[in-house]
């Protein structure tokens, strides 16, 4: 019998798979030979032909999938193949990083959440900043395992602001984003709200997903409804910085929901919704 087995059955470009050739049955002592191919391939190529030695690494040389047949022949030269597959992935050092938001006003934050993948871990995150017009960056995190960092830019103009991605065998890669920072005021504060339903079962319940733009953030959301015969609202949440709240209607009809947004000068915008529940 061919026991043999393999260390990985995916590994990452320019890394080795390990082939553990063993045996049982048959007639000792035993030799084994092992060959790979791409699997699109026909022919395969030997990387150890006939011999004692057990242990035999197996280096792909590109991105895809590879067949490694492992071959056992006993002193009678009865011989048993053994069939692996490897698939071959691209592991080198990745910038995933996002930013959250590439237009804010002046005043506000963007928040820069870094991540990595492939490479060696662990990773370590460093920020840069500058305005578009210079040519030298500014530090806010030198490299560190923090990941959540906040960039607070002071003028209202264009910043590049770049993420640099360091694994732990220092290789860098980098990423680099744009933020238009406006002016207090230039855009008017819009009510962006949405609503996850329009026409519900009884029992069902209502998502309001509150949102603005323009104005001057931060922005605050009050949330109220009503059946739409009723002159009067329930508040579900007074102005806070909540942006997600339910509301489960407990009758019949259909319901008014109110959301108002307030912007950092006071500034009120209010937008009604129309949500019919039926039975």
């Amino acid at each position: 019998k061919n026991t043999s087995t393999l260390s990985a059955s995916v590994v990452a470009l320019g890394s080795s798979v390990t082939v553990n050739a063993s045996a049982a049955g048959g007639t000792a002592p035993y030799q084994y030979a092992v060959y790979y191919k791409k699997t699109a391939a026909v022919t395969y190529s030997a990387v150890q032909t006939y011999s004692t030695d057990k242990t035999i690494n197996v280096t792909p040389a590109a991105i895809t999938t590879y067949d490694i047949r492992v071959k056992v022949k006993d002193s009678k030269n009865k011989v048993v193949n053994k069939d692996f597959t490897v698939t071959v992935i691209d592991g080198s050092l990745k910038n995933n990083s996002t930013l959250s938001a590439y237009s804010i006003t002046l005043g506000g934050s963007v928040t820069v959440t870094a991540k990595a993948s492939g490479g060696t871990a662990p990773y370590r995150y460093a920020v840069y900043y500058k305005k578009s017009t210079s040519s030298t960056y500014s530090a806010v995190q030198t490299y560190s395992t923090k990941k959540s960092i906040t960039v607070t830019p002071a003028t209202a103009t264009t910043y590049d602001i770049r993420v640099k991605v360091k694994d732990s065998k220092n290789k860098v890669v980098n990423k680099d984003f744009t933020v238009t920072v406006k002016k207090a005021g230039t855009t008017p504060l819009a009510n962006t709200s949405t609503l996850s339903a329009y026409s519900i079962t009884l029992g069902s319940s209502i998502t309001v997903n509150s949102s603005a733009t323009g104005g001057t953030d931060p922005y605050k959301f009050h949330i109220s409804y009503k059946k739409e015969s009723s002159h009067t609202y329930s508040i579900v949440q007074d102005f806070a910085s909540n942006k997600t709240v339910t509301i489960k209607p407990g009758a019949a009809t259909n319901y008014n929901i109110m959301v108002q947004v307030k912007d950092k000068t006071g500034t009120i915008k209010t937008k009604v919704f129309v949500v019919s529940v039926t039975k």
